[in-house]
């Protein structure tokens, strides 16, 4: 992953932040499902009260695109609009909590026409002047999308949306649906941000993820991520 992105200071109270991010997937088994995503994000941030703890907030607009190598029915661009808010709670130690809508249109057949609501917490501690690690927990509800060897066991009611996976069945030789279905999902993430000088960051994290479907549809699985930054 890498960003690009521009600050400006409106005020005393208030500042507007732009930035352009570029991230890629590359799968070692599943080559046709590595992707690129290009992004823009908007962030407008306030601090109407003064004092070291004072509450910050924060109106966030993330839009992108995402193409897939050999993959159609993934195809899609999205749109993320956030409300955040948080605080310092100690010297090194700082907290925020918000609210996310998130909208996906895909390319094909609708699998991917998701639509969710997620609460988002986190907790930030400052280790070292350069390096600070974080905590992040999210809980979603809405429509997701979620993919499976097909066994013809799955009732018609656990999902609005389902197409034939040509990508994964061309690298497992199985019959692999995609659906779009009703659930509760979560995540906890963990990682760091090391500040390599004034203008480049290198962030690297881990994450737990676990989906809760209708008709006993379960998911959950593990992922890392690293990427680096700049500010101009």
């Amino acid at each position: 992953a890498s960003a690009g992105g521009v600050n400006w200071r409106l005020g005393e109270t208030s500042g507007l932040t732009l930035e352009a991010r570029v991230d890629g997937n590359q799968f070692q088994r599943f080559e046709r499902l590595s992707s690129l995503r290009g992004g823009l994000l908007a962030r407008a941030l306030f601090k109407p009260f003064e004092g070291y703890s004072a509450p910050w907030f924060a109106l966030e607009s993330d839009a992108g695109v995402i193409g897939h190598k050999d993959s159609a029915l993934r195809d899609r661009w999205e749109w993320n609009g956030r409300v955040l808010s948080g605080a310092r709670l100690t010297e090194r130690l700082s907290a925020s909590l918000g609210y996310q809508y998130s909208l996906s249109r895909g390319a094909q057949w609708g699998v991917w026409n998701t639509e969710t609501h997620t609460l988002l917490t986190g907790a930030e501690y400052e280790l070292m002047p350069r390096l600070k690690l974080f905590l992040k927990y999210q809980l979603g509800v809405g429509k997701y999308n979620v993919g499976d060897v097909w066994t013809g066991g799955w009732s018609f009611a656990a999902y609005d949306r389902f197409w034939r996976d040509k990508a994964l069945e061309a690298d497992t030789n199985a019959l692999v649906s995609a659906y779009r279905m009703d659930a509760v999902s979560q995540q906890l993430a963990a990682g760091g941000v090391w500040r390599l000088d004034h203008d480049w960051r290198l962030e690297v994290s881990g994450r737990y993820f676990a989906l809760d479907g209708e008709a006993g549809a379960f998911y959950e699985g593990f992922g890392a991520n690293a990427g680096v930054s700049y500010q101009f």
